[in-house]
């Protein structure tokens, strides 16, 4: 319930108040941590969205969705401005998972603000070859990151060649 309330209605208080209760009754859930990760990252809360993506995968090294965590910690690395770690673990991520779009626009985020332009438009390229309709505005438009983090994340998505 959590991860809805934070990815349809923003709220991400309230979602992550439901997440620390999920982790609480469940300590050893991977998923709960893994969500939790995904709201503190959308609102850039990078500190526990790293924490929490690192203990999902301390839960779950081999889980066949680990994908998800390491997807994780690059967007919390991404957001706090940590390039490099953002690219390494949304590197991992695509290795385990090369179909993973939010993954991917991670990556082609982080790789546009390290200066790795063309790595960047291959990544975007292979954006649309997964989604060919994507949009810079309708992705802004749903997409659950708070304002603050769209405001340097559109930009280099479309440094990176995707469309508005």
């Amino acid at each position: 319930h959590g991860q809805v309330l934070s990815f349809t209605k923003r709220d991400y208080r309230a979602a992550l108040s439901l997440l620390d209760q999920a982790i609480a009754a469940g300590p050893s859930c991977y998923m709960a941590w893994a969500l939790s990760s995904t709201t503190a990252g959308w609102m850039g809360d990078v500190e526990r969205a790293v924490e929490h993506a690192t203990r999902a995968l301390q839960l779950s090294p081999l889980d066949p969705f680990a994908f998800f965590a390491e997807h994780m910690l690059s967007q919390g690395y991404y957001v706090s401005g940590d390039h490099a770690n953002a690219i390494t673990w949304g590197r991992r991520a695509e290795t385990h998972n090369p179909m993973l779009t939010s993954n991917l626009r991670t990556l082609a985020g982080a790789l546009v603000a390290a200066g790795e332009i063309d790595e960047a438009r291959k990544i975007a390229r292979r954006i649309l070859d997964t989604d060919p309709a994507f949009s810079l505005k309708a992705f802004a438009a749903r997409s659950a990151m708070a304002p603050k983090i769209l405001e340097f994340h559109i930009p280099r998505l479309r440094t990176a060649g995707l469309p508005d």
